[in-house]
């Protein structure tokens, strides 16, 4: 469709761009002139591929508008190559963490038979064995459960927010018991919509996150309130908190800080990162806060159905 524009006017584009980053544009008409304002998208990977509207040759522009319209086809070039690029690597990331599993569990059956095999001499190196095999599936699982939030969530439902804390609660508490750490909940009844399993699995990743950072002896403090239209459920440890310029860093994947509080803990730096995503795909938001008092804190926010 073609619309005749009078002098200077402005036309405003909004440009979806990756990670549901909008850019806006703004050209402004500079001579009489056709514009075309249609609006191609290509077939998607992951979700439509926004575009400038295009100037029609026919239109007598000027040649910086010519070069604005030039500028706006290499762009959406560019975000094509970018959005192809991010695709193929994410795939990657799948087909090699399927393919690593095979072996780890072959490595497991064989670790087992040289158990029986062995003498007592043999014990200490078979359970370091099993203790990598162990971590190495605990990061396969992991890099598989980061691709999988990268897709839009496809299943709604009324989640119990308390109940999935309590289950989560249960299982931490018996970790938290060998090493002398208690939980303590403060919930109040709270229901959101959205897929419970990736709702427990985000909970899960910040409340095991403050159990394994919560120094012996110590209490983590879960609670769930509701705040006008949201659901705001607070984690709670003692330990030494995280620097105030990477309060942001811990939710990317694979971050951990020079603090005492990663040197000394395990984890493979991605179970923040994939409860962000699970969180922001629920339209809800988390953050992290260092308490005064000592501690961290991460707070997440999820609309009240």
């Amino acid at each position: 469709m073609f619309v005749s524009l009078p002098l200077n006017a402005v036309i405003v584009v909004i440009v979806p761009g990756l990670d549901n980053i909008s850019y806006i544009f703004s050209l402004e008409k500079i001579s009489d002139g056709l514009i075309d304002t249609s609006f191609p998208v290509p077939a998607p990977p992951f979700g439509p591929r926004a575009s400038f509207p295009l100037i029609s040759d026919r239109s007598p522009l000027s040649a910086t508008a010519i070069e604005i319209s030039g500028l706006g086809k290499n762009f959406n070039v560019m975000a094509g190559r970018v959005e192809d690029l991010v695709y193929s690597q994410k795939r990657l990331l799948s087909d090699v963490s399927h393919e690593i599993r095979s072996p780890l569990q072959r490595m497991g059956v064989a670790s087992a038979i040289l158990r029986k095999i062995s003498g007592p001499e043999a014990e200490g190196y078979i359970d370091r064995i099993d203790i990598e095999i162990e971590r190495i599936d605990e990061m396969v699982e992991e890099l598989l459960e980061l691709t999988r939030t990268a897709t839009p969530v496809t299943r709604s439902e009324e989640v119990d927010v308390s109940g999935v804390i309590s289950s989560i609660v249960e299982d931490a508490e018996f970790l938290c018991g060998m090493t002398d750490k208690k939980i303590e909940t403060d919930l109040s009844e709270l229901y959101v919509t959205g897929d419970s399993a990736l709702l427990k699995r985000a909970l899960g990743n910040v409340i095991h996150n403050a159990a394994r950072h919560a120094p012996q002896g110590s209490a983590i403090e879960i609670s769930a309130r509701r705040e006008g239209t949201r659901a705001v459920i607070s984690v709670r440890d003692h330990g030494d908190g995280v620097p105030e310029n990477e309060l942001e860093k811990i939710f990317m994947p694979y971050y951990r800080t020079d603090t005492a509080r990663e040197m000394s803990q395990g984890g493979v730096g991605l179970g923040l990162a994939i409860a962000k995503r699970i969180i922001e795909r629920h339209g809800g938001v988390i953050f992290a806060s260092n308490v005064p008092s000592g501690g961290l804190a991460v707070t997440v926010c999820l609309d009240i159905e």
